[in-house]
C-alpha cells in the first residue's frame, strides 16, 4: 500500500481489482474483499472465578489465537494483597474467541479481594490476536479486585469457641455475660453469634435464646451478651 495512505489502525477497509491489457483494454472489477488494520495487542479487560474458587476465566479486549498452547503457570491470582496463588501446568483452555480459562493449583475464597496477573512467557506461545501473519502479542499485565468476579461459594461458619464464663463455674449474678469466638474457613467472611441458655445439659429445655450485642463480627472476634 503506499503510505500516502495513511491507513488508520482499527479501521476496515474494502478493495477491489481490475486488468488492463497493453492495448487499454479493460477487465470489471472483482469483487470486493475487506481487511482490518489491527497492530493493538490484546489487553486484560474483566475476570470470573467460578463457584470451586479455582477455575479462573478471563475475559480479553479482544478476539485471541485459540491455538496457542500456554499453561496456567503463566498466570496468578493473590488474594487479599497476600501471597500469589499461580496457575497449574495444565493447558489454558479457551471457552470463547476472547477467553482464556486456566485452573489455580489452591482455591480462594469467597469474598477474598483478588489481584490477577498474565506473565507473558519469554518464549514459545504466548496469549496472541488472530491478526496475521503473526498476531500482537499480549504484554505481562494485571487486573485489579474491581475487574475481577469472585463467584466462590460460600462456606458455612465453623462451630464458635466459647469464651467466658468457663465450665463449671460458680457465678453470683443472675445475669452473666457470656462470649464465644466468630470463626468461619472464608476469612473475609462477617457474622454474628447466638447464645443459647438451657436449664438441662442436653440443651433439652431452653430458658432463652439471644444474639451478642454485635450486629457484625469478624472472623476471630468475640460476640458477647449479658443474660436477660
Amino acid at each position: 500500500m503506499p503510505g500516502g495512505a495513511a491507513l488508520a489502525d482499527g479501521t476496515t477497509y474494502y478493495w477491489r481489482a481490475k486488468a488492463t491489457d497493453s492495448a487499454a483494454s479493460a477487465s470489471g472489477y472483482s469483487a470486493i474483499r475487506s481487511f482490518t488494520v489491527d497492530t493493538t495487542a490484546p489487553a486484560l479487560a474483566s475476570a470470573t472465578v467460578g463457584a470451586d474458587g479455582a477455575t479462573v476465566t478471563v475475559t480479553w479486549s479482544e478476539n485471541v489465537d485459540g491455538s496457542q498452547t500456554l499453561t496456567g503457570d503463566n498466570f496468578s491470582v493473590t488474594p487479599n494483597g497476600g501471597s500469589a496463588i499461580a496457575g497449574t501446568n495444565a493447558n489454558v483452555s479457551y471457552p470463547a474467541a476472547n477467553k482464556t480459562r486456566f485452573t489455580l493449583a489452591s482455591p480462594v475464597n469467597h469474598l477474598d479481594s483478588l489481584s490477577l496477573t498474565y506473565t507473558k512467557p519469554a518464549s514459545g506461545p504466548v496469549v496472541r490476536d488472530t491478526a496475521t501473519p503473526a498476531g500482537n502479542a499480549a504484554a505481562t499485565g494485571s487486573l485489579a479486585n474491581a475487574q475481577i468476579t469472585n463467584g466462590t461459594a460460600n462456606q458455612s461458619p465453623s462451630t464458635p469457641s466459647l469464651g467466658s464464663p468457663a465450665g463449671g463455674a460458680i457465678l453470683t449474678t443472675f445475669t452473666p455475660t457470656l462470649s464465644a469466638t466468630f470463626a468461619d474457613p472464608d476469612g473475609q467472611d462477617t457474622g454474628t453469634i447466638t447464645f443459647q441458655l438451657c436449664a438441662t445439659s442436653n440443651c433439652s429445655s431452653v430458658v432463652d435464646t439471644f444474639d451478642s450485642t454485635s450486629a457484625t463480627l469478624a472472623v476471630g472476634a468475640s460476640g458477647s451478651k449479658a443474660v436477660p
